[in-house]
């Protein structure tokens, strides 16, 4: 909402305005608040702040003056209140909406100069070559903000002189030279020789491929291996009977896989299944029902179970009666 200073027609006393603005007040903001304060646009409010003074033509009493030179002084606005006294020369005045204030010039001296707004804080003021509010000279202003003149000719930069190139031309082939000899350019060789055929892309990602598949084959089969010798793994902390029978026991390690293959188990099932017995006397079911009993002795041992059926000295002797395939 407009506030509007209090205006009064029955009083001795006017409010006179300096021109400038009280010391840490921003000029731009000062003249906003003293627009709405005259109910005025804000650039002619700001001509108020020119550093002329003017008085307002209306009458206050004292009490009214003091109250609206108060309200003045908190938006930034340097007044005071003065007897009311001959009229002023006669001068244009700003006109104001009614109920806003008339302010007039103090003065009959004619006006310093055109009027100038500073480029910096917004501040009006008549002629000078200095801001009256915030002390900017306006010719080095402007000085700074000119165009940089081009340099002289003489020291501008001359375009890059341009660089030989030099072309090797292949010389014409002997008589003696093969017919079918083709010269070929640098740029032709160095284009050719640059360029890698597909087909030795191709042949590369399958050798890649070849070799990744085979790691893959080596690292599972050693995972198998060493399941299937994981079962016998403890012998080192079995009884003396045992260790001397180390030997079937590996005979029993070649016979698994047959064993595992003929019950459609795979070989790491049967070697968990015996994994842990230090005993030469193994017996053991297996989770598909098959029983599984060995008999390791020095001279032998004796094989109980699917498929297999008796007593072998070693896995030599198992393979060649036909129990196990090779």
């Amino acid at each position: 909402m407009t506030d509007a200073v209090d205006n009064d027609q029955d009083g001795d006393y006017q409010i006179e305005l300096s021109g400038r603005v009280l010391h840490g007040h921003d000029p731009a903001q000062v003249r906003i608040l003293l627009a709405r304060k005259i109910r005025l646009d804000p650039e002619r409010a700001g001509r108020l702040l020119g550093g002329k003074p003017r008085r307002m033509q209306r009458l206050y009493t004292r009490e009214k003056a003091e109250h609206a030179a108060k309200r003045l002084r908190q938006i930034g606005v340097d007044c005071q209140i003065v007897a009311a006294g001959a009229e002023a020369p006669a001068r244009p005045v700003i006109q104001v909406p009614e109920g806003g204030l008339a302010i007039e010039p103090i003065g009959s001296g004619t006006q310093a100069g055109p009027l100038r707004t500073c480029p910096k804080c917004g501040h009006d003021q008549q002629g000078g070559d200095r801001c009256e509010a915030c002390g900017l000279v306006f010719a080095k202003f402007r000085a700074e903000l000119a165009p940089e003149a081009p340099p002289p000719v003489a020291q501008r930069a001359s375009p890059p002189a341009a660089v030989d190139t030099i072309v090797e031309v292949p010389a014409p082939p002997d008589d003696d030279a093969d017919p079918g000899y083709t010269p070929v350019a640098p740029a032709e060789a160095s284009s050719a020789s640059g360029r890698v055929p597909w087909f030795a892309i191709v042949v590369t990602l399958l050798l890649v491929a070849i070799g990744l598949a085979g790691w893959f084959l080596t690292l599972d089969r050693g995972r198998g291996d060493a399941g299937n010798g994981a079962g016998f793994s403890g012998r080192a902390n079995s009884p003396p009977k045992a260790l001397a029978v180390a030997t079937q026991l590996e005979a029993l390690g070649a016979l698994i896989p047959g064993w595992a293959a003929l019950n459609g188990r795979p070989p790491r099932d049967v070697t968990e299944l015996l994994s842990g017995n230090s005993a030469s006397d193994l017996e053991a079911s297996d989770p598909w029902g098959t029983r599984i009993r060995l008999r390791v002795e020095v001279g032998g041992f004796e094989l109980r179970s699917a498929g297999y059926d008796g007593r072998f000295g070693n896995a030599d002797d198992f393979v060649q009666r036909g129990e196990l395939s090779p």
